[in-house]
């Protein structure tokens, strides 16, 4: 398996032994390399067969779903971190992305202040546009979590 340049980056936002979500999550590389390096419990999201006949054989739990239709079946707060790496560029819909990404991840400080944010993408005047509000308001472009 070989590892992308991002994930080491993104092992260390990840606080060890940490619950992680995966939205997009492809053939399920990054939930084990964040496994074996920080120890996390992780689910990943994926709507692609191939990814998800990928996530099996790597041993990664995944569920089948397409993100833009909402995530309905996991509850609020389930998880430390919910992670898109790679996948927002695809989305249509990425406000209502970003929404369900902060609906899912544990409540912290300053959460409302991102989730406005976040909202705001709605005035959807691009995504380069959209990333520059994220990051202005502090949101972190590639997760929702606590540091």
């Amino acid at each position: 398996m070989i590892t992308r340049k991002d994930f080491e980056a993104i092992s260390n936002w990840i606080k060890p032994a940490s619950s992680v979500l995966d939205l997009g999550c492809g053939d399920g590389e990054l939930l084990v390399h964040l496994k074996e390096s920080r120890n996390i419990t992780g689910y990943g999201i994926e709507n692609d067969d191939a990814g998800i006949l990928a996530c099996v054989a790597n041993g990664v739990n995944v569920i089948q779903s397409n993100l833009e239709s909402g995530l309905k079946e996991v509850g609020d707060g389930a998880f430390d971190y919910v992670i898109l790496s790679q996948t927002l560029q695809a989305m249509k819909r990425t406000e209502a992305v970003i929404d369900e990404m902060l609906r899912l991840k544990v409540d912290i400080e300053g959460l409302n202040r991102q989730r406005e944010s976040a909202l705001d993408v709605a005035g959807g005047v691009g995504q380069q546009d959209s990333l520059g509000r994220l990051l202005e308001a502090g949101a972190d472009p590639l997760l929702a979590g606590r540091r």
